[in-house]
């Protein structure tokens, strides 16, 4: 779940600065204003700078990992050029990791995350469904169910690729077999 997050969010923070809505789009307020609180009874902000921690602290590594099979994945380098590569790389990386880290720690991302999903939730629901939703959430109920879903969430995953990859493993090995003549 994590993985996905993080993914799904440093694709918005760094792929994508546009609004996820249209500059056309009528934008009900008082809407926005019921999901900003269906956000607040979900602690969103709190669990989003969590995250948004958890990006910061993993971002040197990903950077790291994702810029070495970059250059692996580069056939046009010979090993006196991807050396070098890799050594400025390893110059800028500091300079990068800091970047990322107060964009992950700008109250503004905070903000601006924040807003955008209160908008993406008017989209999908009316303004009774997220009133409902809320009050569900600030039940007991509702505390426990936001306060597990993670859990749930990472171990119905595992479930489902304990089951899939026996099943996946048979596909790939049937694909690899030689054609039959």
């Amino acid at each position: 779940m994590k993985r996905l997050f993080l993914a799904l969010l440093t694709f918005t923070l760094i792929g994508s600065h546009a609004s996820s809505f249209a500059a056309d789009e009528k934008i009900d307020p008082m809407a926005v204003a019921v999901a900003h609180d269906l956000l607040v009874a979900m602690r969103f902000k709190f669990t989003l700078e969590q995250e948004l921690k958890t990006a910061s602290d993993n971002a040197p590594a990903v950077l790291r990992s994702t810029a070495g099979k970059k250059l692996a994945a580069d056939k046009t380098l010979d090993a006196a050029t991807r050396a070098k590569r890799v050594a400025s790389i390893e110059k800028k990386l500091p300079a990068a990791d800091l970047a990322l880290e107060k964009l992950f720690a700008d109250p503004a991302t905070t903000e601006t995350i924040t807003n955008e999903t209160a908008k993406l939730y008017t989209r999908y629901f009316t303004i009774a469904e997220m009133q409902k939703i809320a009050a569900f959430y600030r039940t007991p109920e509702g505390a426990k169910t936001l306060a597990l879903a993670p859990r749930i969430l990472s171990e119905s995953l595992t479930l489902g690729q304990t089951f899939m990859a026996p099943r996946t493993e048979k596909i790939l090995e049937e694909l690899m077999q030689p054609a039959d003549k």
